[in-house]
């Protein structure tokens, strides 16, 4: 059986594309809105005062758990801290499947018209991997999301 090459290199998502860019400025903003002191919302987070910090400052992952809990304590809107590319990531597989039922084709067709290996969708619909931020670009575009 002969496998068919990609017709673009496959770029999975790295730990700098996990990390929004501003996400840590969101929760800050939202914890200082609410007056909420460091150590306060550390507190009602379980997490040490020097993580919050960290997440804060973008200098590491913040767990989505973390976040909807932000979003809880602050009251403020769900999804609000959430960006557009992470908010794909969380419903990637839906996303994709909801676009190839309603346009009656195959996640090989789809793969095509974004110009992925079949693989990289298979993947990322089972959520085996995340997209890369380029791959999310060439969905957006085909998706009109």
């Amino acid at each position: 059986m002969q496998t068919e090459p990609c017709f673009r290199r496959f770029e999975p998502a790295t730990a700098e594309y996990l990390i929004p860019k501003n996400q840590g400025e969101m929760i800050k903003k939202a914890r200082l809105t609410a007056s909420v002191a460091l150590a306060d919302m550390a507190k009602r987070l379980n997490i040490h005062r020097t993580t919050l910090t960290d997440y804060e400052f973008n200098r590491v992952f913040i767990p989505n758990e973390i976040i909807a809990q932000v979003e809880e304590f602050c009251q403020i809107p769900q999804y609000s801290l959430f960006d557009e590319y992470h908010l794909f990531l969380e419903n990637c597989d839906k996303v994709i499947l909801d676009y190839c039922r309603r346009e009656k084709i195959s996640l090989y067709r789809f793969s095509q018209r974004i110009g992925v290996c079949k693989q990289a969708v298979y993947s990322w619909v089972k959520k085996k991997q995340c997209s890369s931020y380029e791959n999310w670009l060439l969905i957006k575009k085909l998706i009109n999301l």
